[in-house]
Parts: C-alpha cells; structure tokens; sequence
C-alpha cells in the first residue's frame, strides 16, 4: 500500500517537472550566452589586461575563518584555515542581461580566464611561510555579474607566528596576526578600509551558533584594519602626506583568543588555596603540633609547586599570578616555621617574662587578621 502510495507521488511530481530535452536546451542556452558575453567583454580588441579600469581600483578583502587547526604556545605557532572573498568593480566588463537570454551572472574557475580580465596581484607572506598570490590558486573562483561587479573566492591555509603573553595567565588573551598585501602602489590599487573579517557560523544541535576554539584558547574576536606601507617598511595609518607611486595598501588581520583553562581551577587554583588555608591555620596552633604541621605544610607546597611549574605556560616574561601567589604562601610558610620556632623556645626558656608572652600574643593576634586578610586576598587573586 504504501509503496503504491510513494510511486503516485513520484508519478505527480514527474508531470510538474520539465522533460530532460527542454532542461538540456536551457543549459545549452545558457552556456552560448555566456560564452558571448565572455568573447564580447573581454575581447583582447577593447579589453587592456594589464591594468584596471578606472586606477587606483579598489578592492575589498573579507575574510571568512571556517576552524583553527592548532595553536601551539611552545612555538607560537598557529595554523588557520579559511576563505578570502575579494571584490572589486571593473565597468569594463558590465552588461546588458536582456540581449544575453537574461544572464546576469557569469561563474569560472581562475584557469577559465587566464589571460582574460585583469586581476590584482594579492599576496599572503604566511602561506605556510612563504609569499604566495593567492589568485593564482587554481581552484580560485571568479564571479563576473552584469554590473561589472568582480568576486573572487579562495580557501587557504594560513600557518602564522602569534605573540603571546602570559602576565594575566590563565585569563590571558593571545593575539596572531596575518597580513595581505599587493605589490602595487595606490596609484594603481589600494585595499577598500571597511572590508573586514568573519567567523564562519555553523548551527549546532540546540540551535545556538558554533564557538571556534583550538585546545585552551577560544576566539573571541577578529580585528582588521587597512594600513599603508612606505620604502623601508615604514607603516603609516594615512597615505595622504606621501606620494601615492611610494605607498603600498596593507591589510592587517588579527585574531584574539580568550583563555578557557578548564582544569585550572580544580588541578591548580584550588589545591593551592587548600594548602595555603590550611598553613595559616596550622600556624594558629601555639604547640608542637603546630610546628609539625607547619613542616608537612611546607613539603607539600614544594611538591604543588613543582607540578604547577610544570603546568605554567612557557616563556613569560612577568610571573603569572598563581605563580607569584605560590611563591610568595612558600615563602611565608618559611617565615611562620621560623616564627613558631621562637616563640615555643621563648616560652620554655623564659616562662617567667610576662612582657615577653605578652609582646607574642599581641604578634600572635595581629597573625590572625592578617590571615583573614590573606585568604580573601588570595581568592580574589586566582579566582
């Protein structure tokens, strides 16, 4: 029943449908007209490739971020994939739909028009470390539609050299930058200023968009901006003060990514605030007991800190917080031993000086609010 059911439907949809003839005549239809229009437009007659139409052309580079493949901190290294999107307008190559079967859009790979229409020489200098013109990849795409508008789609593969900081570790931000530029000067074509980066978006299962994240880094953002290289490779925001044949049009594009550190906070923030509450509180106890405390306290600080070391990021130039927070509670606990020390070889050798026991108990009460005021210090630091 149900198969007799599907096969009416099919046999329904197949009568509203086209024959194969009519759809192939189209299609052969479409094909002659815009060979027509190819042959017409860019007729080597009446058609200059070697320069744009209407100098400096300018050119809008957008640039669409599809995932990070790795982000590596020991080499700062990062590598990216994407698609760069150029668009330019080149009147010369503008039409009338209506005298070409109503085409309004011509559609070809870069090697379909070689030599045919002239391109902007765009370089990215972190193509894996080399210089390459990216519209001379072959499986660049090139949209012509009859207002002369130009679009070229390119995927890449970016690997870059990104600078991190660990000062504010581990709600630390990096940044790795990417640079696009062309050979010629702003007299014959510069970079549009609004152009601009995007995140490729992809919907997941609850509906929100997806986030792009890479280890224990999540991009929060992308940065872009339209500079201007001088001889030298002087930067300048402006090239109006400088002669255009001297100015070359840069554009810049920086990712920042956000630190998410998961285990931070159980591996690292939490058995450290453990032990340090822990020190200071141990302390409290005037007795031997204390002492002992004290000294097991201490040999587990140097065990945490030795793994925490270890799980530090490399090469910052500023001790992280955790770090600082670390060493500056073992340093203490040092102090504290010594202290305790004392005053139990004070009270057994002097148990007659009551202005010496009073002098320890004003010390030993001042201890009390300053570990108060430790441990709320060092949870606002590592949390």
């Amino acid at each position: 029943m149900a198969d007799a059911v599907d096969l009416t439907l099919f046999n329904a949809i197949s009568l509203l449908l086209p024959p194969v003839s009519e759809l192939q005549q189209d299609l052969e239809s479409q094909l002659k007209n815009e060979r027509k229009i190819i042959d017409t437009i860019m007729d080597p007659k009446v058609y200059d490739t070697t320069t744009p139409a209407d100098p400096p052309a300018e050119v809008l580079p957008l640039f669409f971020l599809d995932h990070v493949e790795s982000l590596n901190e020991e080499q700062q290294l990062m590598v990216l994939h994407g698609g760069i999107l150029l668009i330019w307008k080149d009147r010369r190559l503008s039409w009338n739909a209506s005298e070409y079967g109503n085409i309004k859009e011509i559609i070809r790979r870069k090697t379909q028009l070689d030599g045919k229409l002239w391109l902007p020489k765009i370089y990215l200098s972190e193509i894996f470390f080399r210089t390459v013109n990216i519209l001379n990849f072959e499986a660049t795409e090139i949209t012509i539609n009859d207002k002369g508008y130009i679009h070229c789609m390119v995927n890449v593969v970016v690997k870059t050299t990104c600078h991190f900081e660990y000062d504010y570790y581990p709600y630390d931000n990096q940044n790795c930058s990417f640079t696009m530029y062309s050979p010629f000067t702003i007299e014959k074509m510069r970079f549009a200023d609004y152009g601009g980066a995007e995140k490729t978006r992809y919907q997941t299962r609850s509906g929100k968009p997806s986030k792009i994240d890479v280890g224990d880094f999540a991009l929060e953002r992308i940065e872009s901006k339209n500079i201007f290289l001088l001889p030298g490779s002087k930067v300048v925001e402006s090239p109006d003060r400088y002669p255009k044949k001297m100015v070359r049009s840069v554009f810049w594009f920086n990712l920042i990514f956000r630190r998410h550190n998961i285990f931070y906070t159980t591996r690292m923030a939490m058995p450290l605030f453990t032990i340090s509450c822990l020190t200071y509180a141990f302390c409290l106890l005037q007795s031997y007991h204390g002492l002992i405390w004290l000294l097991l306290c201490l040999a587990v600080q140097i065990m945490n800190d030795a793994i925490l070391m270890e799980n530090l990021p490399p090469d910052y130039t500023e001790m992280p917080a955790i770090g600082f927070v670390a060493t500056l509670v073992l340093f203490e606990t040092i102090l504290l031993i010594i202290w305790r020390f004392y005053t139990i070889f004070t009270i057994q050798a002097m148990p007659d000086r009551s202005d010496i026991h009073t002098r320890i108990a004003l010390v030993e009460n001042f201890l009390c609010l300053y570990f108060v005021i430790r441990i709320i210090h060092i949870y606002i630091r590592l949390f």
